[in-house]
């Protein structure tokens, strides 16, 4: 009898488990960002991006970081957190700072949950020797999060230098 019994249940348990599963209630597509406001929302971070390189205040720029930020820019190794990108921008900004900084962004995609990607271009200026001036120009991607204080912080950023030029 408990053999018959163990049988049934084994029976049982497999016709369930073989058994076509329900599918879930299909949800309402999300509506679609509304990209100019993201835009706009983050654009407070480009402002004091360009306000900290042209004063040369690292830690004004290192603020803008997430803690676990990298950045990868031309010409240098890839600076992986705070610490670095702080060591970098304090190095930099001591033999200089530029004359002229702007950046124009050119794309905007929001990613869900407090995560956006952007992309743009970007050129400065900096003082050279015999009273000349360096022109740089390149592009530039950034993942941004925003934090749980509500601020937009840079999380990861790529830039290239398209083309540097003397006179």
């Amino acid at each position: 009898m408990l053999r018959r019994l163990l049988v049934s249940m084994l029976a049982v348990s497999l016709v369930s488990a073989c058994a076509p599963k329900e599918e879930p209630a299909a949800s309402t597509p999300a509506a679609a960002p509304d990209t100019a406001a993201l835009r706009a929302e983050i654009a407070p971070l480009g402002e004091a991006y360009r306000a900290a390189v042209l004063a040369g205040d690292a830690a004004a720029l290192n603020a803008l970081y997430t803690d676990a930020a990298v950045v990868e820019l031309t010409a240098i190794p890839t600076l992986v957190g705070r610490g670095a990108i702080m060591t970098a921008d304090s190095t930099n900004f001591a033999m200089g700072k530029p004359t002229e900084w702007s950046s124009t962004v050119r794309s905007t995609v929001a990613l869900g949950n407090g995560n956006v990607a952007q992309t743009g271009s970007w050129s400065d200026a900096m003082p050279a020797a015999n009273g000349k001036t360096t022109r740089r120009d390149g592009r530039w991607i950034a993942g941004i999060m925003k934090g749980d204080d509500g601020k937009w912080r840079i999380n990861y950023l790529m830039g290239m230098t398209d083309s540097t030029v003397t006179k």
